[in-house]
C-alpha cells in the first residue's frame, strides 16, 4: 500500500504493483468476434483525465492522440498510453492483442441512441476506421486508458484483459458466459 494509513505519508521506497483489469468490452472490428478475450497493449482516452497531469507521450501516443482528434472533430486531445509490455508478454502470443478505447460514457460516446441523439452517431465506425503506422482501434469499454494512465504515473504495471461481449460492426452478441471456456 503506497500510504502508511497510520502515519498518513507515503512510504519510504516505492512498491510496483502489477495490475490487471478484467472487464467486458465491445469490439469495432469485424474480425474480432464475441465470446473473444483480448489483451489491450495501448488504451486511448476519450476523456480529459490526462488534462490533469503531466506525462510524458511517444511519438506514436502523440500521432494516435491527434488522429482521435481529428477524425471525431473533438475540443480536447484524447490521450493515448501504453499498457504493461511485461504483463502482455506474460500472456504470451494466445490470446488477441489489441488497442482499447475508453468511452466516457455507457451510451452516447459508444455511439448508442437512447431517446438523445449522440453527437457522433457514427463513432464506432469513425474509431474502426483509423489508423496511424500500422496501429488500429479494436475495441472499446471504460476504464482502461484511466488505468494505463495512472499506472505510468505512478509506477505500477497495469494490463487490461477484455472479454469482448457483442461486436459493433457485425451486430453479434454474447448471450452465454460459457463462450469464454
Amino acid at each position: 500500500f503506497p500510504v502508511t494509513i497510520h502515519k498518513q505519508k507515503p512510504k519510504e521506497t516505492h512498491t510496483s504493483l502489477d495490475i490487471v483489469r478484467i472487464g467486458t468490452s465491445g469490439s469495432m472490428r469485424k474480425e474480432i468476434p464475441a465470446g473473444s478475450l483480448l489483451a489491450s497493449a495501448y488504451g486511448i482516452g476519450l476523456d480529459t483525465l490526462m488534462a490533469f497531469y503531466s506525462t510524458e507521450y511517444t511519438e506514436l501516443e502523440q500521432k494516435v492522440s491527434k488522429k482521435v482528434q481529428e477524425e471525431l472533430g473533438l475540443s480536447f486531445a484524447p490521450y493515448c498510453i501504453e499498457g504493461s509490455k511485461k504483463l502482455l508478454q506474460l500472456l504470451g502470443d494466445d490470446i488477441l492483442h489489441g488497442n482499447t478505447v475508453t468511452c466516457p460514457g455507457f451510451f452516447g460516446p459508444q455511439g448508442r441512441e437512447v431517446r438523445l441523439k449522440p453527437a457522433i452517431p457514427d463513432i464506432i465506425e469513425k474509431l474502426a476506421a483509423i489508423e496511424v503506422d500500422g496501429f488500429h482501434l479494436t475495441n472499446f469499454e471504460m476504464e482502461t486508458a484511466g488505468y494505463y494512465a495512472m499506472g505510468r504515473l505512478l509506477g505500477h504495471e497495469v494490463l487490461s484483459l477484455n472479454a469482448i461481449v457483442a461486436n459493433r460492426i457485425t451486430q453479434e452478441f454474447s448471450t452465454d458466459y460459457r463462450d469464454w471456456e
